[in-house]
């Protein structure tokens, strides 16, 4: 038992260090990170760190990719992906009906 304790702590630890990329907005580091985690037995870690892969694709503006991560964070249980999944594709809908006018309105 101890030794699964310490691995699940030394997992969150990692989790951590992730936060203190991204605080830095060195989100590549955090991302290579939450892509370990992901494969998790801990279905909330792997959850945690799906949804963090979803905010991430946001931020570099991969609207779809975040899509496809909040799902899977959804999958393994987060009540908030669906609502997130909600927010991304009116993102996308907005973002095509503003490119239609740019190409209508030069």
């Amino acid at each position: 038992v101890r030794s699964r304790r310490q691995r699940q702590m030394c997992i969150r630890d990692r989790l951590k260090t992730a936060g203190k990329f991204v605080r830095r907005n060195n989100f590549d580091d955090a991302t290579n990170i939450w892509k370990q985690l992901i494969d998790s037995d801990d279905k909330d870690l792997a959850s945690k760190a799906s949804y963090n892969m979803a905010l991430a694709s946001e931020i570099k503006g991969f609207l779809q990719t975040a899509i496809d991560w909040a799902k899977k964070s959804q999958s393994f249980g987060n009540k908030l992906a669906s609502s997130y999944i909600t927010i991304l594709k009116k993102r996308i809908s907005d973002q095509k009906k503003l490119n239609n006018q740019l190409i209508k309105n030069p």
